[in-house]
């Protein structure tokens, strides 16, 4: 199955792909910082201390305080993420653990 993205107002989308058993849906939330570096926010996968994981082009997956990065950034238009988009499609990022 290729993965599909459903976009919806606010900056979120759902990410589906198929795992290796069942079809999994992650919410991702895209974020531009000031500079204009765009963030992939999982508020429902936990990296644990209430941080999500997140994933961007340079340094990658990590751990992130959610609702810091919403304070100090702006929601990222499909244009603006859709290079990040392909990358964590190639990554298939999963839940930790």
């Amino acid at each position: 199955m290729v993965p599909k993205l459903s976009r919806v107002a606010g900056g979120v989308s759902h990410y589906l792909h198929k795992g290796a058993t069942m079809e999994k849906s992650t919410i991702v939330v895209f974020r531009k910082w000031p500079a204009g570096d765009i963030l992939a926010l999982f508020p429902t996968l936990d990296e644990g201390r209430g941080h999500c994981l997140s994933y961007a082009h340079i340094g990658q997956h990590g751990a992130a305080d959610y609702h810091g990065c919403i304070r100090v950034t702006q929601p990222a238009t499909e244009e603006e993420y859709a290079q990040l988009l392909e990358e964590i499609r190639v990554r298939r990022i999963q839940p930790k653990g």
